[in-house]
C-alpha cells in the first residue's frame, strides 16, 4: 500500500503547498512508494508521456509541464534521475519554492564516462524488453536493485514503458548539456555508491553514505528526512509533525 500522500491525492486535498514528483527514466509513481510525504500538502505525480516521434526535448518538457497547475502556490519539485533533469527544466519557466534532485545530474560533466561513450556509440538503440529482463541479474546490484521487492518494482515499471519512449529518453538525457542562468539552485541528494551517476563526479551534493541510485526507494526514510530538514530550514512547513 502506498503511504499517506497517495491517500491525500486521491481525496483531493489541496493545501497551501504542492509537490510535483517526476520519476526516473522508465519508472512511474511506484518509485516514490516509500517516501514519507504526509497529507500536509497535495502531491502530484508527473508520469512520462509517449514522445511524438523524434520530438525535441524542449517541446516534450512543455507537454509534460501542462499537468502543472500554474495557479497553485508554493510548488515543490522532486525529481529522481532523469526526472531530476525535468524538474530543473520546469523551474526555468514555472516558479518553484524548492527543487530537489535525487540521484540525478545538473550538467553533462556529472555523467559517467560510459554514458558519454553511449552518446557517440548508441548501443541503447538495440535494447528491448527481453534483453533488459534477461540480463537483470547481471547488473541489478550494481545499479542498486538488491531484493525481491526492488526487482519486482523495476521489472514491472520497465515492462510498462514502450521501447520508443525508452530510446527517445536515453537519447534525450545523453544529449542534455545542463542549464545556463538558473532561476533557482536545486538541492541535490546523492549516494556515495551510485553507479549510474558516480558520486565523485557530482558537484556539492547532500551525501547519503553507502546509498545507490535507487535510494529514493530503498533509503526513502533518509531521503524524506533530508527533504523535511531543508524545507523546515526555509520555513516551508510541508510535513506534519
Amino acid at each position: 500500500m502506498f503511504p499517506s500522500y497517495i491517500f491525500a491525492k486521491q481525496m483531493g486535498i489541496n493545501n497551501k503547498y504542492n509537490y510535483y514528483l517526476v520519476p526516473g527514466l522508465g519508472f512511474n509513481e511506484k518509485t516514490f512508494k516509500h517516501l514519507e510525504l504526509y497529507s500536509a500538502a497535495s502531491v502530484n505525480i508527473i508520469n512520462w508521456l509517449e514522445p511524438n516521434g523524434e520530438e525535441p526535448l524542449e517541446d516534450y518538457i512543455k507537454r509534460m509541464a501542462e499537468s502543472i497547475d500554474p495557479n497553485l502556490p508554493h510548488k515543490i519539485f522532486i525529481g529522481h534521475s532523469f526526472g531530476g533533469v525535468m524538474v530543473q527544466e520546469f523551474s526555468q519557466f514555472i516558479q518553484a519554492e524548492k527543487v530537489f534532485l535525487v540521484s540525478s545530474i545538473k550538467h553533462r560533466r556529472e555523467m559517467s564516462w560510459n554514458l558519454n561513450i553511449l552518446r557517440k556509440v548508441p548501443l541503447y538503440r538495440i535494447i528491448n524488453h527481453s534483453l533488459i529482463n534477461n540480463t537483470f541479474d547481471l547488473w541489478a546490484k550494481m545499479h542498486d536493485f538488491h531484493n525481491e521487492e526492488e526487482k519486482e518494482a523495476f521489472i514491472e515499471m520497465v515492462n510498462d514503458m514502450s521501447m520508443d519512449y525508452f530510446k527517445w529518453a536515453v537519447h534525450a538525457i545523453l544529449n542534455w548539456t545542463g542549464i545556463k542562468n538558473r532561476k533557482i539552485d536545486p538541492i541535490h541528494l546523492h549516494g556515495t555508491n551510485d553507479m549510474t551517476f558516480p558520486y565523485r563526479k557530482i558537484k556539492k551534493p547532500i551525501t547519503l553514505k553507502g546509498a545507490g541510485h535507487f535510494m529514493i526507494f530503498n533509503r526513502a526514510k533518509e531521503v524524506s528526512e533530508i527533504i523535511k530538514k531543508e524545507l523546515e530550514a526555509s520555513d516551508v512547513p510541508i510535513f506534519n509533525s
